[in-house]
């Protein structure tokens, strides 16, 4: 019953979103749209439902301090928050989901264009390159990316040039789209598989090297941000805080402040940081 209510809702939804689809199969998520939104509405308001019960006990605790029309207030508008950011959460998921595979399958590309060089060498034809990196697990995205181009080959009966089309349409990266399109081409026209992959290996490990060179100045400018800000800072106003205490009497409000200075602003400032460093680092894992 449910998984029928769940189908119908995702029906209607996949109409409204219709990019949903593209991105789900660009992000490797091996369900359909319907199946996909419909979920998600459910667990939606599954999940603002649940929220009724903490903040019935919520405003319980903090009648005495809050007026209750502001409380009365509070539980209506929280669910309703609690659904939407939810699905919204949903609708973006296969994005993000989509740029981490990028990243994974980017990060070994240099290394499987060595190797997908050497396999090329041997005078293999160009199909039965992938056929062999199918099988290297080492490489990860790649290998799945490969194993799929296989799959449509063998199973679904598509020809090289097909297989690598839709193997182009679908995948998140730029680079592994042009990699392809370069083997296509290469092939078609007679030319050396071998010497282009060099020279693709060569171009994207320069390119990984460029970017790490960046990302690790960058992350040296946050340190010392963040260690000046975030940590110097907090301790500072804890010391001052503490003598104004002593001078005058700790008020409730500067308890407050040494509370939420300590507790509260340095753990979500590392927290962003390490975010924003794993959101901005070249190698994804």
């Amino acid at each position: 019953m449910i998984s029928g209510i769940s189908w119908r809702i995702g029906k209607v939804l996949s109409k409204k979103f219709p990019e949903v689809r593209s991105y789900l199969k660009i992000a490797g998520i091996k369900k359909t749209s319907e199946e996909y939104l419909g979920q998600w509405f459910l667990i939606s308001v599954f999940l603002s439902i649940a929220t009724g019960p903490p903040l019935i006990v919520l405003m319980d605790l903090l009648q005495k301090v809050f007026p209750s029309k502001y409380l009365f207030i509070l539980i209506l508008t929280i669910p309703p928050i609690v659904f939407f950011s939810v699905f919204l959460f949903s609708l973006f998921y296969p994005k993000f989901k989509a740029e981490e595979r990028r990243h994974r399958l980017e990060n070994v590309l240099p290394f499987a264009c060595c190797y997908m060089a050497c396999i090329a060498s041997s005078g293999v034809p160009p199909y039965m390159m992938f056929k062999f990196m199918a099988k290297m697990k080492e490489f990860g995205e790649v290998s799945k990316e490969c194993q799929s181009i296989e799959r449509n080959m063998e199973i679904f009966g598509y020809t090289f040039s097909e297989a690598l089309s839709l193997a182009m349409r679908y995948s998140p990266s730029p680079k592994w789209k042009e990699l392809l399109s370069g083997i296509l081409s290469t092939s078609t026209g007679g030319g050396d598989i071998t010497s282009f992959l060099l020279e693709a290996s060569k171009k994207y490990s320069e390119e990984m090297k460029r970017k790490i060179k960046d990302f690790s100045h960058l992350v040296s400018i946050l340190l010392e941000i963040y260690i000046t800000i975030v940590i110097t800072g907090t301790i500072m106003s804890n010391i001052m805080i503490l003598l104004m205490g002593v001078m005058g009497g700790l008020s409730n409000i500067l308890l407050w402040i040494q509370y939420a200075l300590t507790f509260f602003l340095v753990p979500v400032a590392t927290f962003l940081l390490i975010l924003f460093i794993r959101a901005a680092s070249p190698v994804k894992i």
